[in-house]
């Protein structure tokens, strides 16, 4: 090959080598076009993904806030509220969706990250719709110039306006916000970003708590015509409990009577004291007394019932029969022996206390006693002020007229009774006394049971059947239960303090669940504050092995003696019982409801702090989604007039720590007793990298504790 064919080869190898240069260059190009578009429009889905999700947050927090001011009857907030989460939606809206929204969504390579996002808005947007129309149906019955159905005077429940309410509620577009929702979750999300993924979540758990609300409300709206006799007369056992003298269910059984209803018609009838020394056979106010002696042979009653409380006779003996705190599992036993003594079957039980009494009476003004009721004690207040009914009832009414008296009997059969007609036939302010029965529910100061099967299963599922039970499914329980074992009305002088520590352990995959081991160490003490110059009926204890008969000597003066009863979920081991000293106390070990039990009798000397300790052992199942995982706890709360004093401790295990806690109900920190003037609501903080609650509580309390690796 000549000089010059080698230099024309020479050329054409670089042309060539250029030429392929070029196009790799070109190629590269092209791909990096192709992917900085690629990128840049995966940038865009994810700062539209980020303004949408901050929208999405908006609209849950106002949609929560809004059924909360519902609640509260706040009209005007609640409309403020829905207000704002429907202008975030539409934000939302207009972010994910229109010309620009559908060509980012088109480009290979996002996933299907644009679909989900989509199906989020569209999910957030039912929340809305569903919220809206609460709010509207809110408005037409709480709102200025609309009210909830009143008692007019002749003691008549208009039901009318109450069915149209049902039927709203049941037209609620919440299937279709379900099934929207249905669509969201079966969204596959393979390459999807990880803020996308997680306002997915988010937006179905809220959804999932506003369906759950709002079924609620129907649930509790669709009872209430039947309760009140719209489906034909019902006779429901009233019983006014004194809580002076602690039973499970609340109290001493001291007032019966029959509320007849029908058709939205009220009427209480056969009105009588239980104890039979209030006999007077002189006066209008004479009471029978038909219920103060045992029957000749206990009713039916559950095998577990009848181990833990025949030795009371609480099946044969009303003023026993609810030692249990149980109401579901007390009421057949309390209808069955009132059956046994009058020959009627009533169709269920209403039970309340003066403190229930006093929140009505709070909404419609003080209460007035006949002047014959009035005579027999001229230095108690008549009427007497809404703010100190269960005051009066519970504690002054000793001090003036003594405890063993007939004339206190008299005084306090008459005044319940004066207290319910007098209440029955007053007009409403339907709002207000629907917040007042729904706060003397939470307390269980009325408790509500039917034997109509599906109604009493609707009733529990409200949590207004006075049923000791956790809040939601997936709790850990801790309940205390207190009984008078001295025969005293001692027990508004009294304060209980609940010292609780608990200690988790690292959850762990078992049996194709996470659980969470946890050791509660549970303090109970009694702070006794009798006055020893108070009637002997306050201060003087019976015998441990009497029922009844004659209080005894000085020596026992201001003693209070309480058969406690700790509940716990039923996997629990008890590790310990000690008194507060260190010594190892007596205590029974027993089941019932599947769940544990550790009684232990505490006395506690006049003057007094007594107390003793529980250490136990359990493992629950929880959540953990690989980041974080939460501790739910609900700490059951009996009908008592006092608040329970609490300081809760839940402690991280080694290696975690806590990174939020909030609480849930609590009910009025305030109540009689030591320290019943002054207390403050329960509050949670994260102290240290462990929760801490401290408070007073007169209602259940939801705890709920979110913790991760440190």
């Amino acid at each position: 090959m000549s000089a010059r064919e080698r230099q024309r080869h020479r050329r054409r190898r670089r042309r060539t080598a250029y030429k392929r240069k070029l196009l790799r260059r070109r190629l590269l190009l092209a791909a990096g076009v192709v992917g900085g578009v690629i990128g840049l429009t995966g940038l865009f889905v994810g700062v539209e993904a980020i303004a949408a999700r901050s929208a999405l947050e908006t609209t849950r927090s106002a949609l929560l806030d809004a059924r909360e001011a519902i609640g509260e009857g706040d009209i005007s907030r609640a409309r403020d509220r829905t207000r704002s989460a429907r202008v975030a939606v539409d934000r939302a809206a207009a972010r994910t969706s229109g010309p620009h929204w559908r060509a980012v969504a088109a480009v290979p390579g996002l996933g299907e990250t644009p679909s989900l996002a989509r199906g989020i808005v569209s999910v957030v947007e039912g929340a809305v719709e569903v919220g809206e129309s609460a709010l509207r149906l809110a408005e037409e019955v709480l709102g200025d110039g609309a009210s909830l159905p009143v008692v007019i005077d002749d003691g008549r429940i208009a039901l009318s306006p109450l069915l149209e309410v049902v039927e709203e509620l049941d037209a609620l577009p919440v299937d279709a916000l379900e099934a929207t929702a249905g669509e969201l979750a079966a969204l596959p999300d393979r390459y999807t970003v990880d803020l996308v993924r997680d306002a997915r979540e988010e937006a179905l758990e809220a959804t999932d708590e506003l369906v759950e609300v709002v079924e609620l409300v129907q649930l509790g709206a669709g009872v209430i015509p039947p309760l009140l006799g719209a489906d034909g007369p019902r006779r429901y056992l009233v019983m006014v409990q004194n809580p002076g003298e602690l039973r499970g269910t609340g109290g001493l059984i001291g007032f019966l009577a029959v509320l007849e209803v029908a058709g939205g018609a009220i009427e209480l009838t056969e009105g009588e004291g239980v104890n039979p020394e209030a006999l007077t056979g002189e006066t209008d106010l004479a009471v029978r007394g038909r219920f103060g002696e045992r029957i000749e042979q206990p009713v039916d009653r559950p095998e577990d019932f009848a181990r833990r409380y025949d030795h009371l006779s609480a099946g044969a003996f009303l003023a026993q029969s609810n030692t249990h705190p149980d109401m579901p599992t007390v009421a057949p036993v309390v209808l069955d022996i009132y059956a046994e003594v009058t020959g009627e079957e009533l169709d269920g039980i209403i039970a309340l206390d003066p403190v229930g009494l006093q929140y009505l009476y709070e909404t419609i003004g003080p209460l007035p006693l006949s002047e014959q009721t009035g005579a027999l004690a001229p230095e108690l207040p008549n009427p007497i002020p809404a703010s100190r009914l269960a005051e009066v009832l519970l504690i002054d009414v000793y001090e003036v007229l003594g405890g063993s008296s007939e004339e206190r009997r008299v005084y306090q059969t008459a005044a319940a009774e004066e207290a319910l007609t007098t209440f029955l036939a007053s007009p409403w302010d339907g709002p207000e006394v629907a917040r007042a029965m729904g706060e003397a529910l939470a307390g269980r100061h009325l408790q509500v049971i039917t034997t109509d099967e599906q109604e009493a299963a609707a009733l529990r599922e409200l949590g207004v059947a006075g049923e000791v039970a956790r809040q939601a499914p997936g709790d850990d329980l801790l309940a205390v239960s207190a009984v008078n074992a001295a025969g005293t009305k001692a027990d508004v002088h009294v304060a209980h303090h609940l010292d609780v520590d608990i200690q988790l352990g690292v959850p762990r995959w078992e049996a194709e669940r996470t659980v969470i081991d946890r050791t509660t160490t549970l303090r109970v003490a009694v702070e006794n504050a009798v006055d020893l110059d108070s009637d002997p009926y306050i201060t003087r204890t019976m015998r441990p092995d009497r029922l009844d008969g004659p209080r005894v000597d000085e020596a026992w003066a201001g003693l209070v003696r309480t058969w406690f009863s700790v509940w716990l979920p039923g996997e629990t081991a008890v590790r310990s019982v000690r008194t507060t000293d260190g010594f190892i106390a007596p205590f029974g070990l027993d089941r019932m409801h599947e769940l544990r039990i550790v009684d232990h009798v505490l006395e506690t000397p006049h003057g007094a702090t007594t107390g003793f300790e529980t250490v136990a052992d359990t493992t629950l199942e929880t959540s953990w989604d690989g980041r974080e995982a939460t501790y739910d706890l609900t700490l059951w709360r009996q009908a008592k007039a006092t608040p329970d004093h609490v300081d809760l401790t839940v402690s991280a295990p080694s290696g975690w720590e806590v990174i939020g806690v909030a609480v849930e109900g609590g009910g009025r920190p305030t109540g009689l007793g030591p320290g019943g003037a002054d207390g403050t609501p329960a509050r949670a903080e994260v102290q240290d990298g462990a929760a801490v609650i401290v408070g007073s509580i007169t209602a259940d309390l939801r705890v709920s504790v979110r913790l991760a690796p440190a």
